[in-house]
């Protein structure tokens, strides 16, 4: 078939010419059932890897926004929530449209796929979503990898994409971009496949993966004219078969797109308008020119230090070599096209970068493990040793750099989801479905995503204090919240109390003397393991000067520094929750009187 395709179509002459000078395009069988088998294996160690810091929670602050939106999607079929009582939690991420409804500012592509989870195997399952997504992107990476350049250097494209830092972090962090990553690597690989046999059902396939990143991440549909430039490119547009698998490919990506369109409209009045829309965002106020010349260089010295490492470099060459050559000028434009516009995009957000902004890179990560691997292959020259050399120097450096990495992030992360996660288990085992519980912003954040209760988040006395009680203080203050919570759990029915160490002494002191209270479980706490870096992010945190600095004429800092993420929010408030060894949860008997001493409740 492919043959016959190269003798009807001139754009698979060009393909003969291109593979002459490395980019592989034609076969791809290349490489043989070792190479598969060798790939198959990395991604199902990677995936045995990343279980070991596996714990079913979340705590990062976007992620509140996607999952609960998912819980909503999988029991209603929409993402907004019903508020029942004004101290009913809220995370971040979520925004009033009026009548007590709220609608999350992030897209439902995300949510979509974390909501099959959840009706399937349960809330839980859903954290699986992204460690899954993550190790299967491995597999279509090295399949383009294959048809491109060869099995061989797929096989180390693979195991280099595996140990990059932030890609593993961000497998447990509960955001949007590792599924952007997955569904752009696998539209490449349909559109490698599409281009290869004019074939309607891959160029449909290529449309419907390509069209969904969009609905996972909005700035990313930057993607969608990449691959169709590169479809034109190599197939043109003068055949009848070429022209119907365009047709298909526009059809595969107008279905996810048009999906996106109506809930948009349904959640926000408009086809159009997005959640970014409930916080002012518009292309005025994201885009920056001067964001974009003071902060490109932070992003590069960050894709060096913590995203593409040692590859970074041999890419941009890689890239710069394929789109100087005439017969692989079309792979290097969509290569090129899928790096530097979004790149560029990010980079112009007039926001301080921080050690976590990064992560708006993420699914060009294995754009630059194909190009490395090819800029290789061409030093290597066709010698059989120095390839194999090359190849294992690349690995060896990546995973040297990125493994320790890799395992201090993922650590930090799983101390912090381990103690919601036992936390939750001792709610599911003690709190009926559907009780009222108290609990700090951080266990409310990991607890909604589940669904089975009703969380009265104590943030309700705290930054949102005055939009609910307006200016009173002190006893008043506790005894308003503790009437709300009264009159939303029914009354004579208990309510139940998860306490940590952040609880506000008022606060306790206002549960004591009007409930009678009941040790129900005691949660322990595990000590960090590496007590001189217990947090996630172990990179500089100092203020940068530029654009986003206060003093508007600051000069740009030469060392590259960074802003403090916005992640420390989340951060502060583990640690404040977790300074005692241990957290504790009570039921709240409002018919019972208050033990004459309280601490024979924390015995």
């Amino acid at each position: 078939m492919l043959r016959g395709a190269q003798a009807r179509y001139p754009a698979f002459r060009s393909f003969s010419a291109s593979m002459e000078h490395g980019a592989d395009t034609s076969n791809g069988n290349r490489g043989g059932a070792a190479a598969l088998a060798a790939a198959i294996v990395i991604v199902a160690c990677h995936f045995a890897f990343l279980m070991r810091f596996y714990e079913p929670a979340i705590s990062t602050l976007d992620s509140h926004g996607y999952f609960v939106q998912a819980r909503q999607i999988a029991r209603t079929g929409g993402g907004a929530l019903d508020l029942e009582s004004r101290i009913q939690y809220e995370g971040y991420g979520w925004k009033d449209a009026g009548g007590g409804r709220r609608v999350s500012m992030w897209p439902p592509g995300l949510p979509v796929v974390l909501a099959a989870a959840f009706r399937a195997f349960g809330p839980e399952a859903m954290c699986l979503v992204n460690p899954l997504l993550a190790s299967l992107s491995l597999l279509a990476l090295f399949l383009v990898c294959r048809a491109w350049i060869g099995g061989p250097w797929g096989v180390a494209a693979t195991a280099c994409m595996a140990c990059l830092p932030f890609l593993n972090e961000h497998a447990f962090y509960g955001y949007s971009h590792i599924a952007s990553l997955f569904f752009m690597v696998w539209a490449l690989f349909f559109v490698t496949q599409w281009v290869r046999s004019a074939s309607a059902p891959w160029a449909l396939a290529a449309g419907l993966f390509a069209g969904f990143v969009p609905c996972v991440r909005y700035p990313e549909a930057l993607f969608l004219p990449a691959f169709a430039a590169y479809a034109v490119l190599k197939l043109g547009v003068r055949e009848r078969r070429a022209l119907a698998s365009h047709a298909a490919f526009i059809a595969g990506a107008a279905l996810p797109i048009a999906a996106l369109c109506i809930a948009n409209q349904r959640a926000f009045g408009s086809f159009t308008t997005t959640g970014y829309s409930l916080i002012g965002y518009s292309p005025a106020t994201l885009f920056k020119w001067g964001a974009l010349k003071a902060y490109a260089p932070v992003y590069a010295q960050q894709l060096l230090a913590w995203g593409a490492g040692y590859a970074a470099p041999l890419a941009a060459a890689g890239v710069a070599v394929l789109c100087a050559r005439r017969g692989t000028r079309a792979e290097g434009a969509l290569l090129a096209l899928l790096i530097a516009p979004v790149s560029l995009l990010y980079m112009a957000y007039p926001q301080i970068p921080h050690v976590q902004s990064l992560r708006f890179l993420l699914p060009t990560l294995p754009v630059y493990m194909i190009a490395a691997a090819w800029a290789l292959k061409q030093a290597a020259g066709g010698r059989a040793a120095v390839s194999v050399t090359l190849a294992a120097m690349l690995v060896a450096l990546t995973a040297a750099w990125g493994l320790p990495l890799s395992v201090q992030k993922m650590e930090a992360l799983r101390q912090r989801h381990k103690v919601l996660a036992d936390a939750a288990r001792a709610v599911k085992e003690h709190v009926p479905l559907g009780g009222v519980l108290i609990a700090d912003e951080l266990p409310c954040h990991n607890l909604d995503a589940h669904g089975r209760w009703r969380l009265a988040g104590t943030s309700a006395l705290g930054r949102g204090r005055s939009a609910l009680y307006g200016n009173i203080s002190g006893e008043a203050l506790y005894d308003a919240f503790l009437n709300d919570v009264q009159a939303w759990s029914g009354a004579g029915r208990p309510a139940y109390w998860l306490e940590g160490a952040g609880t506000a002494p008022g606060l306790e002191q206002a549960l004591r003397r009007r409930y009678g209270l009941k040790l129900l479980a005691v949660i322990p706490i595990a000590q960090p393991r590496d007590e001189r870096n217990p947090r996630p992010h172990a990179m500089p945190q100092r203020i940068m000067r530029g654009p986003g600095d206060a003093r508007a004429d600051a000069p740009w800092a030469p060392d590259y520094i960074l802003a403090p993420a916005p992640e420390e929010f989340m951060e502060h408030l583990f640690h404040g929750f977790t300074r005692e060894p241990q957290l504790r949860l009570y039921r709240l008997d409002p018919a019972a009187r208050p033990a004459a001493s309280p601490e024979n409740d924390k015995s």
